[in-house]
């Protein structure tokens, strides 16, 4: 809107030759095309813009889904890096305005505009959970109608016997119930078990823990696998069998959390516990 705006004004008040060549001239007396410019800061900003909505994604999936949903959207995390060279290779090619370099700027552009045609084929099918398209606000106002009676703790500061009690409460809760072996748990199915809100469980995971609800669930998952590959019972299941039956939705998630809560890979884990 912003930059429509800008082609408006332009255009109502290029009303003198000079203005006119200034904006929307390649080749003017000061050798500055202010058009291009304004085109290049507008892409830019747009750029920048969606990496730090990608973060702000990243942040929230992890607070709110025990379930490595981030790991199928990497490929957008990709492409917006693939622009963001491809606006920088322009942006580089403008500053440096030699004829020579128009080549490699035109190969690079049509490179990474088919590349990311490609990734978009394969990603094609790609479909974020409903549950993102509300704001926290929202799952919040969610979870206290459906549990009127934790409304009075709302956003207030956690208190030290609060604090207590729901840790308790959640050790009870994960030892017993064993919530972690749902692959679709989330912060909010996790609060009502404990009637609690979502605030206070972040926010004792968070400050008190000092741990997300991402890695807090994926720590016991782990466990829970290595559990299981260190009981013979279960020698006769595969490793990724145990990684889906302790909560992990795929083997990428399955892999990648083991080897960062121990250093080794569930395969290596197996061959050295059975030792």
């Amino acid at each position: 809107m912003l930059f429509a705006l800008l082609l408006f004004l332009v255009a109502i008040s290029a009303s003198t030759q000079e203005l006119r060549v200034y904006l929307l001239e390649d080749r003017n007396t000061t050798g500055v095309d202010g058009f291009g410019i304004a085109i290049q800061i507008h892409v830019g900003v747009y750029i920048f813009a969606s990496i730090w909505r990608w973060y702000q994604f990243d942040r929230a999936v992890k607070a709110e889904f025990s379930a490595d949903i981030v790991s199928t959207m990497r490929w957008l995390k990709q492409a917006l890096t693939i622009f963001l060279v491809m606006w920088g290779i322009w942006f580089a090619g403008d500053l440096i305005s030699d004829t020579a370099y128009a080549p490699i700027t035109d190969f690079a552009m049509v490179i990474g505009i088919y590349f990311l045609g490609y990734s978009a084929l394969l990603h094609r099918n790609i479909v974020l959970p409903p549950v993102l398209s509300e704001s926290p606000a929202q799952v919040e106002a969610s979870a206290y109608t459906e549990n009127p009676q934790s409304q009075r703790y709302a956003r207030a500061k956690l208190s030290g016997e609060r604090a207590t009690q729901l840790k308790k409460a959640l050790d009870e809760l994960m030892n017993t119930e064993r919530p972690y072996l749902d692959g679709d748990l989330t912060l909010t199915s996790l609060s009502h078990s404990l009637e609690a809100t979502n605030h206070e469980i972040s926010q004792l995971l968070n400050e008190e823990m000092a741990v997300s609800f991402f890695d807090f669930i994926n720590r016991y998952r782990v466990q829970e696998v290595q559990r299981c590959l260190s009981d013979p019972a279960y020698k006769t299941q595969s490793v990724l069998e145990i990684g889906l039956a302790s909560g992990f939705n795929s083997k990428a998630a399955f892999n990648a959390a083991f080897k960062r809560f121990t250093g080794v890979t569930p395969s290596e884990w197996r061959k050295t516990s059975s030792l």
